[in-house]
């Protein structure tokens, strides 16, 4: 018997690289607003893998709600800009398809809007592949545990029966929180910095999902 029921999966870093995207608009977006922009390294420690809102709020601080309301209009139109620059890792797809073959549920769970986060994933021919997708606004965002545990509920799964698979420290957070069984991919931090985190299985790529599962 296989030892899960399903994969869940984050989507940013994960089955899509979008890291240099979002980085160059979130830095669009801090220039256009006349705040010092991040280095890749900066991005990847303050950023990647926090809800856009809360990080907008946080280095806007002294804005208005309806300012910072305005300067993430600016980031999610400039990162639209330059989806171009977004692909799929090159294992996503043979991984989904090998999953679904084995009659694994899978899921995705990301911070992202879910309207955008649908649009994303059917625009790059993947949607079909998942059974669900929860978005950030359907739950109390990553690192809580709320999005993950939504998931394992439309998916009719306990937790410790999902392996959820992120990259960066949020998402270990939040699954271990709900309960699962956790590996993050190392797509944009060091497996040195991740095997620090503890408890979590630590990937190079998609594919070592099918030896996991």
């Amino acid at each position: 018997m296989p030892k899960f029921k399903a994969v869940l999966f984050d989507k940013d870093g994960v089955l899509i690289d979008s890291l240099d995207t979002c980085m160059d608009a979130f830095n669009d977006a801090l220039v256009h607003y006349q705040k010092p922009t991040l280095s890749r390294e900066g991005f990847v420690r303050e950023v990647w893998g926090v809800k856009a809102e809360q990080v907008i709020g946080n280095i806007f601080f002294e804005r208005s709600g309806h300012e910072r309301a305005e300067i993430l209009k600016f980031y999610s139109n400039s990162r639209a800009r330059r989806e171009s620059k977004t692909k799929l890792f090159s294992s996503t797809v043979p991984t989904l398809q090998m999953l679904r073959a084995a009659g694994m549920k899978t899921a995705v769970v990301t911070n992202t809007v879910k309207r955008t986060a649908l649009k994303l994933l059917n625009d790059f021919g993947i949607l079909q592949y998942f059974d669900d997708v929860v978005g950030g606004d359907e739950a109390e965002p990553k690192p809580s545990p709320a999005p993950v545990l939504l998931a394992c509920e439309h998916l009719g799964i306990r937790p410790e029966e999902a392996l959820y698979v992120g990259d960066t420290p949020t998402d270990a957070k939040a699954g271990k929180a709900a309960g699962c069984t956790t590996a993050i991919i190392t797509t944009s931090r060091n497996a040195v910095d991740l095997a620090e985190i503890g408890g979590v299985l630590v990937i190079d790529d998609l594919n070592e999902l099918l030896d996991i599962v």
